[in-house]
């Protein structure tokens, strides 16, 4: 069961990029803004029914967790949607798929120093990001722009993943999604008004797009993963994500027509394999999560 929802999971998140390059000429924040209204308008009902004051209390006794996730998960969204706008699905997905790595990196600076292999990998994933960001250099500036904002959608997933690995282990998956759905989409709005960004007036098409790209990645992916860390270890959850960026690329390349580079696949297939290396001990990153148990 659990394997069928994990690869559930990858199908679903793996479409995200090409509903957000069909939606076309929309801002990010705009485009996150009703990718997190929308999901949280569909689950906010069903937790107001089965939880009622659990959620309450929920949203209480875990406030800081809970505002600290959300808060990662708006600005993950934000910065990765900016970064399709600049550069090609395959090489935004796979640098922001990295995030497993970081988390290893991060744990050095709580004072917990890295394995070997984690070194390893840090060390390939970052050369694995500089050939994919040296290809679109020579292609051009914007493309390697767009490179940079999906690693900092990277960093951002990697607060997401910590913030909220402990309180998942102590609560239900839908006591965790509603909230942290719903104040997300709330940051991200907030944001968008605090830019003056249009909320309405976009085409049938799109906001069909919106409500496919709140369904299919989020509800369906993201809560299929969400779901799977109350049975796996995060680590293991982390390593099956990283089926994302292979499938994106394949549907990117038979929908968008997008052309692979021999840059895009060299510097893919060192960052997975930096990635697999660095997860290889799956204590280290455990370990990373448990010590942020102070948030």
């Amino acid at each position: 069961m659990t394997a069928l929802v994990l690869t559930v999971g990858i199908i679903a998140v793996s479409c995200a990029a090409i509903f957000i390059k069909l939606i076309g000429d929309v801002h990010p924040v705009i485009i996150t803004v009703w990718r997190l209204l929308i999901a949280s308008a569909l689950v906010l009902p069903l937790g107001a029914v089965l939880l009622r004051r659990r959620l309450v209390e929920v949203m209480v006794i875990h406030s800081r967790k809970l505002i600290m996730a959300s808060l990662f998960l708006s600005l993950h969204f934000i910065a990765w949607i900016a970064s399709l706008f600049y550069t090609s699905v395959a090489s935004s997905v796979v640098i922001v798929c990295t995030n497993p790595v970081w988390v290893g990196l991060f744990s050095f600076f709580l004072g917990e120093r890295p394995g070997r292999n984690a070194l390893i990998g840090i060390i390939l994933t970052v050369a694995g990001g500089i050939v994919i960001g040296w290809g679109d250099f020579t292609i051009s500036p914007r493309a390697l722009f767009g490179d940079l904002l999906a690693l900092l959608g990277a960093f951002m997933a990697t607060g997401y993943l910590l913030a909220g690995r402990r309180i998942r282990s102590l609560i239900p998956v839908l006591e965790y999604i509603v909230p942290v759905y719903s104040m997300a989409a709330v940051i991200a709005l907030l944001i968008g008004v605090i830019l003056g960004l249009p909320l309405s007036g976009y085409s049938g098409e799109q906001y069909l797009l919106f409500a496919a790209l709140a369904v299919v990645p989020q509800l369906i992916g993201h809560t299929a993963f969400n779901w799977a860390l109350g049975f796996l270890s995060a680590t293991v959850v982390a390593v099956v994500i990283l089926g994302e960026p292979v499938g994106s690329t394949l549907l990117a390349t038979v929908i968008l027509g997008e052309r692979l580079t021999v840059a895009k696949v060299v510097g893919a297939l060192i960052i997975m394999t930096g990635i697999t290396v660095t997860l290889r001990p799956a204590r280290k990153v455990e370990e990373a999560g448990d010590s942020l148990s102070a948030w």
